[in-house]
């Protein structure tokens, strides 16, 4: 997060927020808002539930949002993964 808010501090069109992942609808600074984009890199295999990570992820988005998302998973792990991902409105 350091990184990302010495690097960035200058383009007020980027926010970088910190919460839990399967509240995101909670996070203060969100309320009531609609994001365009969410970036989760190679964190999502440590949550406890990843269909509401992406229940939040389509809560908070704007239509047209864009998810962008990358991980790894075990192969027995995929089918589930791609599940919620669809379960949604988010398009794949």
């Amino acid at each position: 997060m350091r990184f990302c808010l010495s690097t960035y501090t200058s383009n007020k069109k980027i926010k970088f927020l910190t919460g839990d992942s399967e509240k995101l609808s909670d996070v203060p600074e969100l309320q009531g808002l609609a994001v365009d984009m969410v970036i989760n890199v190679e964190s999502s295999h440590c949550y406890g539930n990843f269909k509401e990570f992406v229940r939040q992820v389509d809560k908070i988005l704007k239509p047209g949002g864009l998810f962008i998302f990358t991980d790894f998973r075990d192969q027995k792990e995929i089918e589930p993964m791609e599940a919620a991902l669809k379960s949604f409105s988010l398009v794949i």
